[in-house]
Parts: structure tokens; sequence; C-alpha cells
């Protein structure tokens, strides 16, 4: 020892001793956390260093050791300590890799999982959050749990990773129905394998789903093509929608694919029924002439809701007229007594009443294939 130490020493409390072993000896006689943490923080020995260490039990001191230590073998070492989840998410927002993702993987309560990611800020793939955010997902498995991640407003480097542990189909098209988010609703989309679900969400009628099942979900080309039918349809500007030759095909196109097209064929009517452009109310009448041709017990249903709802609309006589007709050639065809026709007729008069008679009679004799002049209710 020189005599600069010595002398120094005179003048030191042993835990601040040059030599190392005097101080490790001391630090047994130490109750001060405050002596205990400058030696954790500034002591260069080893030995010295864990001795303190050893002497902590608050989950507090433990928790500033990790965020101030300069040492990652020494945050490490205190992070061991420390079985509070609170301040493990604190750690693992607050600190860097491994620590952060270390604090991550001592978590099992899943409320502060979720609290974690919606707390986390990622500003690049390569940020501290990012790899918090892998961490936590990789806990969780729960489908519920993840769709409420996949909905949150937060980085798509949370939410797209999240969806793709989803394998629940109704889940998966709830994210489509209710996210904003383009990216998110493809990224749904993708993983629904369920061809009912995935026709259940086009009966929202809303043009971003869609644009986004015709071309992303996995349903066949075929069964995508009856409702790009119909979007055809519905968006036709032909100045003479009922001269227009192509949507006459169009509509005889439609008819073909039969019954199960019948719910989407009613949805893409009533999602429009207030629209400004008069092309659309006559596109309208056109579909509920296809409903009728169909058939079936459910197109007695949608035509009858069709034609008795109570619009203030001028234009919309092209769709009740279109509905009424579509039901008068069901009963005729079919030989059955429709009890709402009757009401319809009471309420809205004669179908000449209704709608220009000379207008749907070509329709009838066309898409019907039936005299309407013969129609009488």
């Amino acid at each position: 020892m020189s005599k600069f130490n010595f002398i120094s020493n005179l003048f030191k409390p042993p835990w601040q001793h040059s030599n190392w072993k005097v101080r490790l000896s001391e630090i047994n006689n130490i109750d001060d956390e405050k002596i205990l943490m400058k030696i954790v923080l500034d002591d260069k020995n080893d030995d010295v260093i864990n001795a303190a260490l050893k002497k902590f039990s608050q989950q507090g001191s433990l928790a500033k050791i990790v965020f101030e230590a300069d040492n990652e073998d020494l945050q490490k070492k205190a992070l061991n300590n420390i079985q509070d989840e609170n301040i493990l998410a604190d750690i693992s927002l607050k600190c860097r890799q491994p620590i952060n993702v270390l604090a991550v993987e001592k978590i099992n309560n899943h409320t502060i999982l979720l609290d974690i990611l919606k707390r986390v800020k990622i500003v690049t793939i390569f940020s501290p959050g990012s790899s918090v955010a892998d961490s936590v997902l990789k806990k969780i498995t729960d489908q519920n749990e993840l769709f409420k991640i996949a909905t949150y407003p937060i980085s798509r480097n949370i939410t797209v990773p999240a969806i793709e542990k989803i394998t629940d189909a109704e889940l998966l098209a709830k994210i489509v129905k209710s996210v904003d988010d383009m990216p998110l609703k493809i990224e749904a989309i993708k993983r629904i394998k369920r061809e009912d679900i995935i026709f259940n969400l086009l009966e929202s009628n809303d043009s971003m789903i869609s644009y986004v099942v015709f071309e992303y979900s996995n349903l066949p080309e075929d069964k995508k093509e009856p409702f790009k039918l119909i979007e055809k349809i519905h968006n036709e500007q032909s100045f003479d929608i009922i001269s227009d030759t192509s949507q006459k095909e169009r509509i005889k196109k439609l008819i073909q694919y039969g019954t199960v097209y019948s719910p989407y064929i009613f949805t893409s009517i009533i999602s429009t029924r207030e629209a400004n452009a008069e092309y659309v109310y006559k596109n309208n009448c056109l579909l509920c002439l296809a409903l009728a041709k169909i058939g079936g017990n459910a197109a007695i249903k949608y035509l009858t809701e069709i034609a008795t709802f109570d619009s203030k609309i001028y234009e919309y006589r092209y769709i009740r007229a279109g509905a009424v007709l579509g039901l008068i050639y069901i009963s005729k065809t079919n030989g059955t007594q429709i009890d709402s026709l009757k009401k319809i007729k009471d309420k809205y008069g004669s179908l000449k009443n209704i709608n220009d008679y000379l207008l749907f009679n070509n329709l009838g004799n066309d898409l019907l294939e039936t005299k309407i002049d013969e129609f009488e209710y």
C-alpha cells in the first residue's frame, strides 16, 4: 500500500477503503440503503458489489439498480430478484435489450402484458419496443386476447403479428369489419379459410370489405364472380338502363347462380335505398326482379320488406315497383297467395300508380319472361 493510500484510508469509511477485502468485510456492518446503493453502482470489485446486492430486498431499490447500473451483468442479477410484475413491466418499457426482454419473460399476468403492448413505443422494427412486443406476443395464445391486441389503436408492428396468431375465423371476420386500417383488414381476410364466414362478410355490402374479399380472400374465383356481378349491376350508369342489353344480360347471368346469393342481392338493395342517383334506384329495381326470378321463401320475405319500406324519396318508386312485380310474379308462377300484396295495393294503389306501366311491361316481358299485362293483385 502506498503512503498516499495509507493516509487517504485514514480519512475514509471502511466501505471506501482502497483494499477491496476491507470493503468486503465491512458490507455486513452496513444497513444504510443509500450507502449500499452507492457501493453497488460505483464499486469496481465484483465480490464487493455482489455482497452489497444481496442485502437488497425491496423491489423498488432493485429496480433502481436495473435502471441506473451501466453493467449488464449487474442489471441481470438485480432483475433476477424482482418479482413485482408491475415493476417488471416498467423495466420492459424503459430498458434496452436484453434487459427489457428478460423482464417480460418473468411476467405471467396477461393484463399487465396487454398493458405493455398499449404503452410500448415502436419507432422502427429495430427499436427496443419491437423486441418487447415480440416477447409479449410469444406469451399470449388466447384468441380473444389476441383479438383485443389486433384491434388496439397501436403500431402495425404489434397488431399484424397478433392477427397472424389468430386462427378463429369469426374473430378474424370481426377484425375485417371493425378496423379502419386497410393492411389489417387484408391480413385478417387472408387468414379466413371458411367460405361461410367470407360470404357473411359480404352481407354488409361495405365497399371496402368487398374489395378485400375480392382481392385477398381464399374464396375461389368462381364464387367471387356473382358478387362482382352484383356490384357491376349496382353501379351501371347507362342513360337508359331499361333498354341496356348488357345490364339485362348481367341480370340473367346473376339469376343462374341461384338462391345462395339471394341474401347478398337483398343487402345490396337495402344498403342503397337512400342513394342520391336515380340510376341506383333503377338498378335496384332490376335486382328485385332477379330476386323474384330466383324465387324461394327468402325472396318473398325480402321483396315484401322492400315493397313496404316507407321511403320519402321520389325515386324509390322504381325499387317498389320492382319488388311488387317480383311478388306478383312469384304468386302467379307458384300458384300461392302472398298476403302482403293486398296490403301493398291498399297503401300504394294499382301497379300503374306505382310506376311507369309501359316501362315495367318491357321488363316483365324480358327479364321475367311473362306478360305483365296479365298481372293483377
